[in-house]
C-alpha cells in the first residue's frame, strides 16, 4: 500500500469513526467535518481544511477538504518538509505571500515544492506551455491595469503594477488557469517580462480565448 493511500485511508477512518480512531492515534484535531490527522503543524491542518472546506479551491470540492489536506501533508512529508515549512504554507491560506515570504530564506523553494504537491493531490498534470506558431504568439495586447508578478499565480512576487490601458506583448500561455483564464507571460515597459492573469488582459484587432475580450478603443 502506498504511503499516500495509507494516509487517506486513515483520514477516512478518522472521519467515519472519530471516537475509535481518537483512542488509537494521538494528536487528532476535531473539525466540522470530523477528525483529521495532525501533521507536523496544527496551523497547517486548520488553515488548509478551512480554506478548502469553504470552497476556495476550484480544483477540489469542499467535501474533499479533509482527504485533500491529508494528501498534501503526506506529499510534504515525502519531500522532507517539516513544521517550519508547514507553518509557512499555513500563512499562505490567509495572508498575502508577498508581505512575509522575505522572512523565510527557503520560501521560494518551499513554494515550488507546494506546487508539485498540489498537482499530485489534485490528480492534474499541467500542460507544457505552448508557444510559437501554434499559438500566434508573441502578440500585441493591452492591460486593464493590475499587478505584474514574477510567475503564473498570485503567490508569486509582485514586480510592478500597470496603469489601465497599458500596452503589453503576450509572449506565452503558462497553462496555469484561474477562474477560466490562463496566466500569460508578458513583456511590458522597456523590455521587462512578468506574468498577468488573462482576465485583466485584452486583445487588439481580433479576439483571443486567452484574454477576457478585445480592448476598447
Amino acid at each position: 500500500m502506498s504511503l499516500r493511500l495509507g494516509a487517506l485511508l486513515v483520514a477516512m477512518t478518522l472521519v467515519l469513526d472519530p471516537a475509535a480512531a481518537g483512542s488509537r492515534i494521538a494528536g487528532t484535531v476535531p473539525t466540522s467535518a470530523g477528525f483529521i490527522l495532525v501533521s507536523d503543524s496544527g496551523a497547517f491542518d486548520r488553515s488548509c481544511t478551512a480554506y478548502v472546506g469553504q470552497g476556495n479551491l476550484a480544483e477540489v470540492p469542499a467535501a474533499e477538504a479533509v482527504s485533500y489536506c491529508a494528501c498534501l501533508s503526506e506529499e510534504f512529508a515525502q519531500r522532507g518538509l517539516k513544521r517550519d515549512a508547514l507553518d509557512f504554507f499555513a500563512r499562505t491560506y490567509s495572508d498575502d505571500l508577498t508581505t512575509f515570504i522575505h522572512e523565510y530564506p527557503e520560501g521560494e523553494a518551499w513554494m515550488q515544492e507546494s506546487f508539485a504537491a498540489e498537482t499530485a493531490c489534485q490528480g492534474v498534470e499541467r500542460a507544457e506551455p505552448a508557444t510559437g506558431a501554434e499559438t500566434g504568439l508573441p502578440r500585441n495586447a493591452g492591460s486593464w491595469g493590475g499587478i505584474v508578478r514574477s510567475g503564473p499565480g498570485q503567490q508569486y512576487k509582485r514586480l510592478d503594477a500597470l496603469p489601465e490601458g497599458a500596452r503589453v506583448t503576450l509572449l506565452e500561455n503558462s497553462s496555469v488557469m484561474e477562474n477560466g483564464f490562463p496566466w500569460m507571460k508578458i513583456s511590458f515597459g522597456e523590455g521587462r517580462t512578468g506574468y498577468q492573469w488573462g482576465g485583466i488582459l485584452c486583445s487588439i484587432d481580433t479576439p483571443m480565448p486567452e484574454v477576457f475580450e478585445m480592448c476598447t478603443k
